[in-house]
């Protein structure tokens, strides 16, 4: 997020901000005020709670001699200003 912010900067001190979209990656506080404001156009947020989540139960199913997979996808959330305002994602709890 911090390099998609200075892009955003960029881009709109070359008078070119609402013509270029530009996405952040980690969903962090700066990011999400900018997203608020109309400057930054998304974030990938990058859930670390979910990440800690999955690795106590898969923990808990190694320790229980149960199978674990090789490759384990966490979900990520894909923040707008439509998703922030409307504060409904159950993700972002």
């Amino acid at each position: 997020d911090g390099m998609a912010l200075g892009a955003v900067e960029s881009v709109y001190a070359a008078g070119k901000g609402p013509q270029v979209t530009i996405i952040g990656v980690d969903g962090n506080v700066d990011a999400v005020k900018s997203i608020k404001e109309g400057r930054l156009n998304a974030s990938v947020a990058q859930l670390p709670y979910l990440v800690g989540k999955q690795a106590v139960e898969n923990v808990k199913k190694a320790l229980a001699g149960d199978k674990v997979e090789d490759s384990i996808a966490v979900p990520t959330l894909v923040l707008t200003k439509d998703v922030i305002d409307a504060g409904k994602e159950p993700m972002l709890q």
